[in-house]
């Protein structure tokens, strides 16, 4: 990298105070730790070798300033990497720059004479340019390495989930595992399936950080048809306060799965999460809960069961024109919601009572059962659910 073009004056200053590198170095270092609250912890930055760091700065400002061959930005890249793998953030890097960067420039017009301080203000946008093309090296290496570190720890976490969800047997324990995900040693949680609404296509939007803003950890992975997650529940932020804020992302249909308190139980949550899934009307954006749903649950996980008891107490109702069906499932599904209030279904369906009661006579004469019989009620509540849930109807 060429030098700059700087008056003689302040090259020949620059000179001069290569002659005292290492005590430059060691206060520029001590001005960066009084000024920068982030680089005070020895257990984070070792004071010598952000000593050392300095020197190499120091070194590489004055010698472009003197007009000198200067040595090339390598130190200083690898000081940007260095900082990215101590977890510093990059304003607290940049801002121990403009520390430095300062602290040089004072001491350069504190040890000018008259002459050679006027000349150093004509200077000094060459001298910030300096400084800036530092500055500029050190941001792009740090940037480069927190987005390898990023990919990496994206690339463990989901390796380490991958092992959990399945149940791998060489997977490392579960409170290991918990601190490479980032989540808590103990507590409750649960596990959540979405289908994706295409290839790959996220089905909760953000939700790591959506979770994170209301202090809920999670680690999620991301699958051709299935977004799957490990949440960590809360006192107070159970699993529906968790259904209702995955209700504001999803794309489409959600499970939740019961709660548990060891990790090794994540195998057996990820089944509940995605038969809970399945209870879902097909087609709709909900979330279904897995302890919410006894019947559903069951259904989901027998489908061909399910689709025989569909046919064999709906069959007739299944074989009518589509408006026809949809009238009468509809009817009977509101007015068993209802409590069998023909009263309440007709003001939900915006009926007269008596329309009520035609369709469920004739649903009743197409089933052959009586819906004022407890055992009928239920053969036609469950087959209403599989009718729903394997979209049926």
């Amino acid at each position: 990298m060429g030098t700059i073009g700087v008056n003689t004056a302040t090259g020949t200053l620059s000179a001069r105070l290569l002659d005292d590198v290492p005590g430059l170095a060691a206060e520029m270092a001590v001005r960066i730790m009084e000024q920068e609250p982030m680089y005070r912890d020895p257990a984070v930055i070792d004071p010598a070798e952000l000593e050392r760091s300095c020197r190499e700065n120091v070194v590489y400002i004055l010698t472009q300033l003197a007009g000198l061959p200067a040595p090339d930005t390598v130190a200083a890249r690898t000081t940007g990497s260095l900082r990215a793998d101590q977890g510093i953030p990059i304003d607290a890097v940049l801002q121990a720059f403009r520390v430095g960067s300062r602290f040089l420039w004072e001491v350069l017009v504190d040890r000018a004479d008259e002459d050679t301080r006027d000349s150093l203000l004509p200077a000094a946008a060459d001298i910030w340019a300096v400084s800036d093309r530092l500055a500029v090296d050190v941001t792009d290496a740090y940037r480069a390495t927190a987005a390898a570190r990023a990919q990496i720890d994206r690339q463990v976490r989901e390796a380490v989930l991958d092992a959990l969800l399945v149940g791998s047997s060489d997977h490392s324990p579960s409170w290991d595992s918990a601190h490479l995900l980032r989540l808590p040693q103990e507590g409750r949680f649960v596990v959540v399936a979405a289908e994706c609404p295409g290839p790959g296509a996220d089905a909760l939007p953000a939700v790591e950080s959506l979770l994170r803003e209301e202090n809920i950890a999670s680690a999620w992975r991301l699958a051709a048809d299935m977004q799957e997650g490990v949440v960590s529940l809360r006192p107070r932020f159970g699993q529906h306060q968790l259904a209702d804020l995955l209700r504001t992302v999803a794309r489409g249909r959600v499970g939740i799965s019961g709660s548990y308190g060891r990790l090794v139980d994540t195998p057996v949550a990820l089944r509940e999460a995605r038969l809970a899934c399945r209870t879902v009307t097909p087609g709709e954006t909900d979330v279904g809960v897995f302890e919410d749903e006894p019947v559903g649950v069951l259904l989901a996980g027998s489908p061909d069961a399910a689709r025989n008891v569909a046919r064999r107490v709906l069959g007739r109702v299944l074989d009518l024109p589509i408006a026809d069906r949809r009238q009468l499932l509809e009817t009977t599904r509101v007015w068993l919601a209802e409590g069998g209030s023909t009263m309440a279904a007709a003001r939900r369906l915006h009926l007269h009572r008596n329309g009520v009661r035609y369709r469920l006579n004739r649903l009743e004469e197409l089933t052959g059962r009586q819906l004022s019989a407890p055992a009928d009620a239920a053969d036609v509540h469950i087959a209403l659910e599989s009718v729903r849930i394997l979209g049926l109807g």
